[in-house]
């Protein structure tokens, strides 16, 4: 902790910096190695499919589209009414309360 300083932001700084190593390897692991892995076990299983000569039956795919939007439609009018009634519900004066001070509801 730097003297003269508060520990609140040199707590801060110590997760930021100790997060990016982490985001870098999972971001490494998520756009580079996980798409090579699933490929590749699919290419070994077609494989393995055409030396046993079977046929894979799919099932019909559902219609996610559907599921999609209401999902999306539903968050979409959950976030309208967080936003219209932010007042109302308290959320701005939870947001107001100063660091180190316990919001008390009103």
């Amino acid at each position: 902790v730097p003297s003269g300083k508060e520990h609140y932001g040199s707590i801060y700084t110590f997760y930021f910096w100790a997060a990016i190593p982490i985001l870098i390897a999972v971001g490494v692991v998520q756009l580079c190695l996980r798409p090579i892995y699933i490929i590749s076990s699919c290419d070994i299983f077609s494989d393995y499919l055409e030396e046993k000569k079977e046929k894979v039956m799919l099932p019909r795919a559902p219609s996610k589209s559907v599921s999609a939007f209401v999902a999306f439609g539903v968050l979409l009018l959950v976030l309208v009414i967080i936003f219209l009634y932010k007042q109302d519900l308290g959320i701005m004066d939870m947001l107001a309360t100063p660091y180190g001070q316990e919001y008390v509801p009103q």
